[in-house]
């Protein structure tokens, strides 16, 4: 059983964006200015209905990771591995998207690549197509080993004739840590799609993340090395098709190292604390 507050944190752009969410338009002028918007709110979950993240789900997760014999080998490259699932539970999805999974590496300490991918207000330094995001929900574990989940509002700003997506996602975030020294073992995070919570935005096009997994873990030998894996399916709706979708997600996992590699050293830069995100409660 879980309880929830609402201790949304809106990122919202002070320039309207261009485009609609019915069909497809050019892309949307990136913001500059953001404005963080806070409200609190309290219902009780038995009126949501809603199937939380759990422990059960990060076993589930570290499977489909140790998982060979179901995925592909599409290239490797420049210290990225590129897999895709061939067989298996999400190797069929309807949307004709398919599942990747990807392994690499971050040249910064794990517990500043983490504090990179959570701390929203710094966020567009690095992703520049970022628009903003509001975590709507945030709910509350009864038991001390389950983990936080948050239903979070994203949206992402399109390019050339695509027009930008919206997406509302449930998330939860794992911690392990050495019980000697206290530092930090590995990060997993887990995000899946949700209906509600938010209507359809006029200006974007609602995406679904049908499954996203990552995991970080620390080099035993550099503890300034961070290595990944991460397992994605999102389904961008609207006219883009699914063959240009899989095409494209070969280009994802270089993007992704760069673009996280440049938020840490601004963090660096900047001298950003990292503790507060390793609490997990949003």
């Amino acid at each position: 059983m879980f309880s929830y507050w609402s201790s949304s944190t809106t990122t919202t752009t002070a320039s309207s964006v261009s485009g609609s969410g019915a069909t497809e338009s050019s892309s949307t002028s990136h913001c500059e200015e953001q404005i963080i918007v806070q409200s609190n709110e309290k219902q009780s979950l038995e009126q949501q209905e809603l199937p939380l993240i759990s422990n059960d789900n990060f076993k589930q997760l570290n499977d489909e990771i140790d998982n060979e014999s179901d995925y592909e080998l599409q290239y490797d490259q420049d210290d990225i591995r590129m897999f895709m699932k061939v067989r298996g539970e999400g190797s069929d999805h309807e949307s004709g998207i398919a599942r990747y999974k990807y392994f690499g590496n971050i040249d910064f300490d794990i517990d500043l690549v983490f504090a990179t991918l959570r701390d929203d207000e710094h966020r567009s330094v690095w992703d520049t197509r970022d628009m903003g995001r509001e975590i709507i929900k945030v709910f509350e574990p009864q038991e001390d080993d389950e983990p936080h989940n948050s239903v979070c509002w994203s949206t992402k700003m399109g390019q050339y004739m695509v027009s930008s997506r919206d997406f509302v996602s449930l998330q939860a975030c794992k911690h392990h840590t050495d019980q000697e020294t206290g530092e930090t073992i590995s990060f997993e995070m887990f995000t899946r799609f949700v209906d509600g919570f938010k209507e359809p935005h006029p200006d974007f096009v609602r995406a679904k993340i049908i499954y996203l997994g990552l995991k970080l873990w620390r080099d035993e030998n550099d503890p300034k090395k961070t290595h990944y894996v991460c397992i994605t399916q999102v389904d961008p709706a609207g006219w883009i098709t699914s063959s240009l979708v899989n095409w494209a997600v070969k280009y994802v996992p270089l993007e992704f190292e760069k673009n996280v590699e440049k938020g840490c050293a601004h963090r660096l830069e900047n001298n950003l604390s990292n503790d507060e995100w390793k609490k997990l409660t949003f």
